[in-house]
């Protein structure tokens, strides 16, 4: 049978759909494919599914033609054909010519036309595994109502639910789908979703219903092997991301900067198709700088991209994701790298990603970007630079061995001299003050300014925790002892948690030349930058670039320097202002 071959749409809201003819699961897939107009109505079904390896090694007939597929599109079309009467599908491998690079760019726009318009999807997690056969039944009764039933029924329904194996609804859920970057704008523009798995059948609303009961139920845990973490922290995964998806159903849809940030997490068999899954999403999605291209480069597209952040006013979000990190890069250092899930941020303050701050004071934003040069062209300050770096071990800080707490009080200790050595604070503030203040970014629990009450609580628990730690740590000899209940402070403020929380973030303790006390990210060096640029709240870490000539910059991350937050630069006559340069 000889290749099929494809003929041009002829308008731009053309798209195709498959009709899939009947017949029963093992005789060979046969349809036809036919072009129609989103400007019509049209009534069919858009799969959403799994790519997986790109061999096409199983094949469909189209109208006396063969058309090479997937093993994964043949399985979902076999699920899903009908034995009695054919079935009209959207399917994006079949029904985009994928040899023509200026087509799938044009269809791609047209995705959340496609979705939408749908009668519904039809979400094909995969054949039966894993005992999947017994997955439905279970799902079913995880998702009932009786199980908030406070009485003895109630206790009952999840006494016996924790009683059942549970670990096929789990294998179920570490499932690729769950993690695909392009099912998120096909699940939440759908209007109806029906998810099925081998021979089984859900609506998206019952299986949503009994993973979110997971969350709220004990004897509902799909993993109860504490040795099995790995499966757990997959579990886990698919759980939260089913939840994220729900969630993306019942809220308006936000910048594409922010869905990056949302979903870095996400998989995608290209690189770029990271970049070109949200668009549908987005708020502002329909920027022409946004354009899928599957010819041009993807570095070109990521800068591209870039570009369009800057020049509509976003770069200090763009920032606050990006810097060096700890493998080298394919783009310039203040853009983020959207194809891959990035390290965590430091985000000052400590306690909370909600801080804010002003070190820019009421400066605007003045960013370009220089495309010739492929540099970022800001105005700010270069203020000062970092003389010392308080090392910590980079241990995690979940259960740690006694030694391992003598290295937070040694810690604390190295943070004791390096402060107590500065004859003065520059802004006239205690040294004592500086020091809790900082480790903890200078802000409440919630990310709030302290006003005169929270700081009184706050160095009476700094005070009352250093005692804890020369009072208790030789007690605990021979023992492990838990971070969180070791490290509380009075008055319930559980003060070195909030700082060690930013330790574990991938911060320490710093001293810059001109004396002032900050948290820098762990990758800072001694003789980067502290820099203020206009617009931005907090300040950089930037690095002298070794790869160029002249005054150019690396970014490296966000960081907090005390008594420079407020916009306190701003005010000082003595600092000057200049263009500063990233790449």
């Amino acid at each position: 049978m000889d290749p099929y071959v494809y003929t041009e749409l002829q308008q731009a809201n053309d798209i195709r759909l498959l009709d899939l003819y009947p017949g029963a699961y093992n005789e060979p897939l046969s349809g036809t494919l036919r072009p129609v107009s989103l400007d019509q109505d049209n009534d069919f079904e858009a799969i959403s599914y799994v790519w997986g390896p790109d061999v096409k090694d199983c094949a469909i007939e189209i109208e006396g033609w063969r058309i090479n597929i997937t093993s994964s599109l043949n399985s979902a079309l076999k699920r899903l054909r009908l034995q009695d009467k054919t079935r009209t599908l959207w399917a994006d491998a079949l029904c985009i010519n994928q040899t023509d690079n200026e087509e799938k760019s044009r269809q791609v726009r047209l995705m959340a036309q496609i979705y939408g318009k749908a009668a519904r999807v039809l979400a094909y997690l995969g054949d039966d595994a894993d005992g999947s056969e017994r997955a439905q039944p279970l799902i079913e009764r995880m998702a009932s109502r009786i199980l908030f039933d406070k009485g003895p029924e109630g206790a009952l329904a999840r006494q016996a639910l924790k009683a059942d194996d549970l670990s096929p609804v789990a294998a179920l859920v570490r499932r690729p789908w769950f993690q695909r970057a392009w099912i998120i704008q096909e699940f939440v523009i759908a209007k109806d979703v029906q998810m099925f798995f081998g021979s089984s059948e859900l609506h998206w609303k019952i299986f949503y219903q009994a993973i979110d009961n997971t969350f709220s139920f004990d004897e509902l845990s799909l993993v109860r092997k504490e040795s099995d973490r790995d499966k757990r922290a997959l579990t886990s995964s698919g759980a939260i991301a089913f939840s994220t998806l729900d969630m993306g159903r019942d809220k308006s849809f936000t910048s594409l900067l922010e869905l990056f940030d949302l979903f870095q997490d996400k998989q995608a068999t290209r690189a770029r198709d990271h970049l070109f899954a949200l668009l549908s999403l987005a708020c502002d999605g329909e920027d022409s700088g946004f354009d899928p291209d599957y010819i041009e480069s993807l570095g070109s597209i990521v800068r591209r991209y870039a570009a369009v952040f800057v020049r509509r006013g976003e770069t200090f979000t763009l920032l606050a994701t990006a810097g060096l990190g700890p493998r080298p890069s394919l783009y310039p250092s203040w853009i983020p790298d959207w194809t891959t899930k990035r390290s965590t941020r430091f985000s000052p303050g400590v306690g909370s990603s909600t801080a804010t701050y002003g070190a820019a004071g009421a400066t605007e934003l003045c960013a370009r970007y220089d495309r010739d040069a492929d540099e970022l062209i800001m105005r700010g300050i270069l203020f000062d630079q970092v003389d010392k770096i308080i090392t910590l071990s980079h241990r995690p800080l979940d259960y740690l061995p006694l030694n391992e707490e003598r290295d937070q009080a040694s810690y604390l200790e190295k943070c004791d001299a390096a402060v107590q050595a500065l004859p003065s604070y520059p802004t006239g503030d205690s040294l004592f003050d500086v020091q809790w203040r900082t480790l903890i970014g200078d802000r409440t629990e919630d990310g709030s300014e302290l006003n005169e009450e929270d700081r009184d609580r706050m160095r009476q628990s700094y005070l009352s925790c250093r005692e804890n730690l020369k009072v208790r740590l030789p007690n605990y000899a021979d023992n492990r002892i838990e971070t969180k209940d070791f490290l509380t402070g009075a008055d319930g403020y559980d003060f070195e948690s909030a700082a060690f929380y930013g330790m574990a973030s991938h911060v320490t303790m710093c001293v810059t030349k001109g004396g002032y006390i900050g948290l820098v990210p762990k990758n800072a060096i001694e003789g980067d930058w502290i820099s203020v640029l206009h617009g931005c709240p907090v300040p950089f870490v930037l690095r002298k670039s070794t790869e160029r000539d002249g005054d150019i910059f690396q970014l490296v991350q966000k960081v907090y320097v005390h008594g420079i937050m407020s916009g306190e630069l701003l005010l000082d006559d003595r600092v000057k202002e200049q263009e500063i340069r990233l790449h």
